[in-house]
């Protein structure tokens, strides 16, 4: 049964390729990880991946720990059923209310990543690459999110 979870898994990661990159491709782009020379500055560059990854491996951490909580308890039933009525409710809400959803409801963490990214970038400390990284991961992304719940009820 594993192997189902597996499979799904690189099934979505492959089908939202494309997503990916059309959302994040300009956002990578648009990064300053050039040096004055022009070469790319790879240390920095690894750094801000490194956090976004970092950001995506602790979300998939809580979703596994809270996965085995619900299974000591038994609890694995009433949040498959959830998490499938969480995935239909954001599909509706991206169909039904695009723009009022994407206008309204995530302005507050769009303004929070800018203000992050503006401070670090400007700032040139090195290490604030990484925390960049780590504010990218937590921007609202669908597929990110559609996948941690589909986790959740498996």
């Amino acid at each position: 049964m594993m192997w189902v979870a597996w499979l799904s898994g690189w099934g979505m990661g492959l089908s939202s390729a494309g997503h990916c990159f059309a959302m994040c491709g300009p956002i990578a782009m648009s990064l300053p990880f050039k040096k004055a020379d022009g070469t790319t500055n790879w240390w920095t560059y690894s750094l801000y991946h490194l956090g976004r990854i970092s950001t995506y491996l602790l979300i998939g951490l809580l979703i596994a720990a809270l996965g085995l909580l619900t299974n000591v308890h038994k609890l694995g039933s009433f949040l498959s059923i959830l998490s499938g009525m969480l995935l239909l409710l954001m599909a509706w809400n991206y169909t039904q209310h695009r723009n009022t959803f994407n206008n309204i409801k995530w302005q507050l963490p769009a303004k929070w990543a800018s203000a992050v990214w503006s401070k670090t970038f400007k700032s040139k400390n090195p290490f604030g690459y990484l925390a960049a990284g780590a504010v990218n991961g937590l921007l609202p992304c669908g597929m990110v999110y559609a996948a941690a719940t589909a986790a959740l009820g498996s």
